[in-house]
């Protein structure tokens, strides 16, 4: 019988009941000292009232605690009795075993590190879906640059943040499929809602309720019950500039994705923004900063080119992460190798901003080798090959994949 409470999945379960933090024990402990107060309470009553002789064989003290253990005795005699009536069943319950994976789950997240992730787009939204499984303290600063689609639109319209990139943040955050389809769901038709998507009409609803766009995010939070924060890089929407390789001047994120000439510069407008402060103060309290994935020139430099985002990147004691990416983008990246990335974002920021580089593995030694001899010694021990790539479509992360290596990375260097 013995052998069958105790085998080793009952273990692990017991164990993860009595994991420390989650709050269970202490309420045992209590109910324990709640049942020997009042069952030595009784004993005395019952001795008083029906003024019971008992021979003072022991001092009064000796008495209280002679009734505390013999309380406790039983008390230890019901609970294994309990255990052996109910302990074949109650461990092969599903819902007692979800109940408290998720219970120690829940904890162990809330104990997580303070992870702040810095991009836009599909890539950082991917990155969320794999790295909140470790952290409910997660911080996402998005870029406001985007001006194409339902986004731009709104943005003209209603002169907000375009909400687009937080739309996709909140989908990723939350444990809900159901809510993502809801929030990701696009209008095929109707006059004025065409081609606008559910989650950015609610941002923007929410917006012209609570008065500003930061505010909506953070009740959006709450009414969804996804646990972290999602931030803008700074309070106002930015424009995108590009300086292609034949000297030209393009004007708009969509246009600046969608050429085909090789892109040199980008910078924004207005020129120097301030950051947000939320978004600054959790760069600054962060115990692990990543930038990246993303489109590079579109979703990640935009919010390099914030001097406060900038500056509190280069600042931090936090560990430093870039995630380059696992494939070229056409006209962004065209023919880009490792070098290029590390290149790129040192122009538009400056060196050693960051602490490590995390890329995929698939072809080690020529990444290196695309290293010139400056950028080879600088980021020699920095350079992280790891296998983050989704195994059914080689051109994007695996967010799974992608998260354990960077919490791995994380946590070997704070151990």
């Amino acid at each position: 019988m013995f052998k069958n409470i105790f085998d080793q999945k009952n273990r692990i379960l017991l164990k993860k009941i009595l994991y420390w933090g989650l709050g269970i024990k202490r309420w045992i402990l209590l109910g324990a000292i709640g049942v020997l107060i009042v069952s030595t309470g009784i004993s005395y009553t019952v001795k008083n009232v029906f003024n019971l002789w008992i021979p003072d064989i022991l001092p009064g003290i000796w008495e209280g605690i002679i009734v505390g253990i013999f309380g406790i005795i039983i008390l230890l005699f019901a609970a294994w009795g309990l255990l052996q009536s109910i302990a074949p069943i109650l461990f092969r319950i599903r819902g007692v075993q979800e109940i408290t994976t998720a219970i120690y789950d829940r904890r162990s997240r809330e104990k997580g590190p303070r992870i702040v992730v810095i991009g836009g787009g599909t890539g950082l939204s991917t990155l969320l879906k794999g790295i909140k499984e470790y952290s409910d303290n997660i911080s996402a600063i998005v870029t406001v640059t985007d001006e194409g689609g339902s986004s731009g639109r709104l943005r003209r319209d209603f002169s907000i943040i375009p909400p687009g990139d937080f739309r996709k943040c909140l989908v990723a955050l939350s444990s809900d499929k159901l809510l993502g389809d809801v929030f990701e769901h696009r209008f095929t038709k109707g006059k004025g809602i065409e081609g606008h998507s559910l989650g950015n009409l609610f941002l923007t609803a929410l917006t012209e309720i609570t008065g500003n766009f930061e505010e909506a995010l953070g009740q959006s939070l709450q009414v969804l019950g996804i646990h972290g924060k999602i931030l803008p890089s700074t309070p106002i929407p930015l424009q995108l500039s590009a300086t292609m390789s034949d000297g030209s001047q393009i004007i708009g994120e969509t246009k600046i994705a969608n050429n085909a000439n090789e892109i040199k510069h980008v910078s924004v407008t207005p020129e120097n923004p301030h950051g947000y402060i939320p978004a600054i103060e959790a760069i600054n309290q962060a115990d692990l900063v990543i930038v990246g994935p993303g489109s590079l020139f579109t979703s990640i430099l935009p919010n390099l080119l914030v001097p406060d985002i900038r500056e509190a990147i280069h600042k931090t004691k936090a560990t430093s992460l870039y995630v380059s990416n696992v494939a070229n983008e056409p006209g962004e990246t065209t023919n880009f190798n490792l070098a290029d990335y590390i290149e790129t974002l040192e122009k538009h920021t400056e060196q050693n901003i960051i602490d490590y580089i995390l890329v995929h593995n698939n072809d080690i030694q020529s990444q290196k080798k695309s290293l010139p001899a400056s950028l080879a010694e600088a980021y020699d021990a920095k350079i992280i090959f790891e296998d983050v790539v989704d195994n059914e479509n080689i051109l994007i992360h695996d967010p799974k994949k992608l998260a354990k290596a960077i919490i791995d990375l994380y946590y070997s260097n704070t151990t």
